[in-house]
């Protein structure tokens, strides 16, 4: 049994006595002091013990013999007793003198190793267990802090995560310098481990240590507090998995604690629109994902079934949700709604406006800026069921909205704001009056640009169609023939986009009043608007054919801003119809359950879900017309999936590559010295299949310089080292042992034209040095000199360049032989 399956170990716990157990693990204990392989078996014994709550008296006398030989003589403890006494002191409630026995011979402060343990981190574990364990009040918690930053400057990679742990109770106790230097000295031990997988550990470490609820209670650390999660933050952009550490910690922390409201705003505000274009190499995961849902491989049924998601933990996706998540939680426990909000659309208008005086030349669609006013808006939707809530909240909100309005170009973000407008017309009707009609009025409306006018046309067709079903039949005359006297004289304004959207708004207006019995009041009022609708309305004019394409637009024709307010239309539709880039949406399974509960879940009209996105068109040439229309001809290259590089595990995936390398092109450039032109030739040979490359020096494939040009190419090749000096022996045996041909690229009295000579299957291509060539003694050696035709003045091609030529001429050559193959057969 002792080298049986978990299961089994499980299985027999179960069944027996506590008595029986123990005197197992003794039993256990001996037989790993001659058993290396049962040690394993053993520590997980412990574990499985304990979580059965079988560890009772054996624990003590178990952590009791194992501190006596600490005590006595630390330096021979093996392994298996400090891996024993950790799980034992880590899963039980010891007596206070065994952790002070322990702290006391706590080993000194030399640095060295120990077989399998560092004595800086049993030194630390030691100190852990004692700080967790009495936490006596008498301590000097400044000597403690001392020791510990001393320690992180020697301690070894992960082992500094003991030091974090300490410190997250030693810093809650220091003066407000204090916590900021330590602050200093944990970041600058992370970044010394930037490079390696230790990195995302340490921060986790440091990020639970930093802003724990302790410290977010004392406002005079803030300043320290904000400066941390300023560089992770920075650092993130860079780094994935960074934001998401500092997303859940500060999630964990909302939801568990009543925490300060205005330090956290500023946060969840940056961690809402977070989200950079990451670089090629960090793209990887969020690609394979986008393939995944687009294939249909990963649906969001199988989401909400509880899949994890595809590299969650380093997901862009998961910050968002998390900070949205949080600030719905801040909303649903403040003891004062208005503060809290106040603060939150504070940090969202000071983001908003920055990101808005972005230079014009960055504000195309889907840059960055474009994405993190999206991203921020979808926070102040999800929010809006509080806003609701507080008179003086609308008041601030309208301002923001209409500064919004007037600055925005962005057809996407318009929708937002226009959308909030209307949520707040519907659900507080007293604003129709007192702020939509009066910013209506023509001598406010003239001194704004068109945008600004059109999105108030479209606040108020929504408006006044679905207030109709809010109101009585009274109320519904009274909005409807306010709003029409403001809108009919812009049907004739001279700007096109004004007009055509006073008119869309008529129309739509006018078809409503019909359905709902208002039109036989309104026509009274307005005998001469009556004609007009009526004259518009005639299939054929060109009125009708600008304003109904005007209507067909998803925000126009099917959008209920009450109605479709969820999670599904805010975060995982509307990217969609909005013409957003792929990894804008989120499905809305992935929020958790306060979000669900605050914010609708499911949008109400299914048709949304079926709707095209909004007719955003780029104008074209042909010939002397411009028309409208879609771009379908783009560069295959950037698919997304297409630019992923695979990992070495998966060579076995692809089968046509492998068959490629069996032609047997090699490519041999011992004699080349700069490593630019040997990464741009590796890249060419693994995209052409060559079946091997042979250079001066493998460790050449390892510099800067190589990798820059080559990008990852050399992991899919074959590559060999034959030094230049060897190179006499290494043709002569490739030609009489294997068969090969020897075509040497290089200008001789005899060398064929390239556009003459036909590759055998079997060719061996050898490239010269950038300024010499290559030497006589191997041209002799040559079965075959080619050269490249040439009708310039420049004496030869760049090395580079010349045996790119060759490698796919040979290609072409081996491609024309199977499409005759093919026809012949």
């Amino acid at each position: 049994m002792l080298r049986g399956s978990l299961e089994e170990l499980q299985t027999f716990i179960s069944g027996v006595a506590s008595s029986s157990c123990e005197y197992l693990l003794s039993l256990l204990q001996q037989k790993a002091v001659v058993a290396e392989d049962v040690k394993g078996t053993v520590l997980k014994f412990v574990e499985l013990l304990s979580a059965n709550g079988k560890l009772t008296h054996h624990s003590l006398s178990l952590a009791d013999k194992i501190c006596t030989k600490a005590c006595s003589n630390m330096a021979e403890m093996s392994d298996l007793e400090w891996r024993l006494l950790n799980t034992v002191m880590s899963s039980s409630t010891l007596p206070s003198h065994l952790y002070n026995q322990l702290y006391l011979y706590r080993p000194d402060v030399s640095i060295g190793y120990r077989p399998g343990l560092h004595e800086q981190y049993t030194k630390w574990l030691v100190n852990y267990w004692y700080l967790q364990s009495v936490s006596p009040p008498t301590l000097d918690w400044m000597q403690w802090y001392s020791e510990a930053t001393d320690s992180l400057s020697v301690m070894y990679r992960d082992d500094s995560c003991v030091v974090f742990q300490c410190l997250y109770i030693i810093l809650p106790q220091l003066k407000t310098g204090a916590v900021g230097d330590a602050a200093d000295s944990m970041l600058a031990k992370i970044e010394e481990e930037s490079n390696n997988s230790h990195y995302l550990p340490l921060v986790t470490s440091l990020v639970e240590c930093v802003f724990s609820v302790r410290l977010l209670q004392r406002e005079e650390v803030w300043p320290n507090l904000s400066k941390v999660f300023n560089v992770l933050y920075t650092r993130a952009e860079e780094k994935p998995g960074v934001a998401n550490i500092l997303s859940r910690q500060i999630h964990r922390v909302v939801c568990s604690h009543s925490v300060t409201v205005s330090l956290l705003s500023h946060w969840l505000v940056q961690l809402a629109m977070f989200g950079p274009i990451h670089n090629k190499a960090h793209r990887t995961v969020e690609d394979a994902f986008t393939f995944l849902e687009e294939t249909g491989v990963l649906t969001e049924a199988k989401l909400s079934a509880g899949e994890k998601r595809v590299g969650w933990d380093i997901s862009d996706h998961e910050v968002r949700v998390l900070a949205v998540d949080s600030a719905i939680c801040l909303c649903e426990n403040s003891f004062d709604l208005y503060a809290t909000l106040h603060d939150i659309l504070g940090e969202i208008s000071q983001a908003y406006h920055s990101l808005l005086a972005v230079k014009c030349y960055s504000n195309f669609p889907n840059a960055v800026s474009h994405r993190q006013r999206h991203r921020l808006l979808c926070l102040l939707l999800s929010l809006l069921s509080f806003a609701a809530k507080e008179t003086k909240i609308q008041t601030e909100l309208l301002s923001f909205l209409k500064s919004g309005l007037q600055k925005e170009l962005q057809p996407s973000c318009r929708h937002q704001l226009e959308w909030v407008f209307i949520y707040l017309m519907r659900t507080s009707p007293q604003l129709i009056g007192t702020w939509l009609i009066e910013q209506m009025e023509p001598g406010l409306l003239t001194t704004e640009k068109a945008s600004y006018v059109c999105s108030m046309f479209c606040i108020a067709s929504h408006v006044c169609e679905h207030q109709v079903n809010d109101s009585s039949h009274l109320q519904q005359l009274d909005i409807i023939q306010s709003i029409l006297p403001l809108i009919t004289p812009w049907g004739m304004s001279s700007k096109f986009h004004m007009r055509i959207h006073a008119q869309a708004t008529l129309l739509k207006i006018w078809q409503h009043a019909k359905d709902c019995g208002l039109r036989e009041e309104l026509s009274y009022s307005f005998p001469l608007l009556k004609a007009n609708m009526e004259f518009a309305m005639l299939s054929g004019t060109a009125t009708e054919k600008n304003s109904r394409k005007l209507l067909e637009n998803f925000f126009y024709f099917k959008f209920d801003a009450v109605k479709d307010w969820s999670l599904e239309a805010i975060f995982s539709l509307w990217p969609r119809l909005l013409s957003m880039a792929n990894g804008e949406g989120i499905p809305y399974c992935l929020f958790g359950q306060k979000t669900k509960q605050a914010v609708q879940e499911q949008c109400f009209h299914t048709v949304l879900r079926t709707c095209d996105p909004g007719t955003w068109h780029v104008k074209v040439k042909e010939g002397d017309n411009e028309t409208e229309g879609d771009f379908t001809e783009i560069q295959r290259k950037i698919t997304t999936w297409r630019t992923i590089n695979p990992s070495l595990d998966c060579l076995e995936e692809f089968p046509a590559n492998q068959s490629i390398r069996k032609d047997g092109l090699i490519l041999v450039t011992s004699l080349i010295e700069k490593l630019p032109n040997l990464g741009g030739l590796c890249r060419t040979a693994e995209i052409f299949g060559v079946q091997e490359m042979v250079v001066n020096n493998l460790k050449l494939i390892q510099d800067a310089n190589f990798l820059s040009t080559s990008v990852t190419a050399h992991q899919w090749i074959s590559m060999k080292q034959v030094p230049a000096h060897c190179l006499p022996q290494y043709l002569n045996a490739m030609r009489e042992e294997y068969d090969y041909t020897i075509v040497a690229l290089e200008q001789t009295t005899n060398s064929k034209p390239l556009t003459h000579y036909d590759m055998p299957a079997k060719t061996l291509l050898l490239l010269g040095n950038e300024k010499e060539g290559i030497p006589a003694e191997l041209i002799q050696l040559a079965d075959v000199c080619v050269e490249i035709p040439q009708q310039g003045i420049i004496r030869s091609l760049n090395v580079h360049v010349s045996g790119a030529l060759l490698i796919w001429e040979y290609r072409k050559q081996r491609l024309f032989e199977q499409e005759v193959s093919a026809t012949t057969s």
